[in-house]
């Protein structure tokens, strides 16, 4: 998943030099971190699933929970699989920013990209 994940933001132009993942622990619900800056002034944190069924509120909401832990306000959710109508609709009426990126997105950029 790390090597989609790489080809999606390199993609969208994102500076994969600071891109962390693997985090284990020290991030419990995170498993990457882009830093929009040099100097980490504005962070984007990731959850990847490689997920063949849908996913649901429930894991968006984990997830959202994951990012106040760490007080973020931005978050981007990417599966293989797809979200649930409740998970497209719950990251709409929330105040923390959760861009989703299902399975057809990612063969859709990996098609653009060449």
């Amino acid at each position: 998943m790390v090597h989609v994940l790489n080809a999606l933001l390199n993609c969208h132009g994102m500076l994969l030099s600071i891109l962390q993942y693997d985090l284990g622990e020290k991030y419990p619900g995170i498993d990457g971190i882009i830093k929009e800056d040099i100097l980490g002034l504005d962070v984007i944190y990731i959850q990847a699933k490689r997920w063949d069924t849908t996913i649901g509120r429930p894991e968006i909401h984990k997830f959202a929970w994951a990012l106040q832990g760490q007080r973020a306000k931005k978050g981007i959710f990417i599966t293989t699989g797809k979200f649930s109508s409740d998970a497209l609709e719950y990251t709409k009426n929330i105040d923390t920013k959760i861009v989703l990126i299902d399975g057809n997105q990612l063969a859709l950029s990996s098609i653009l990209k060449g």
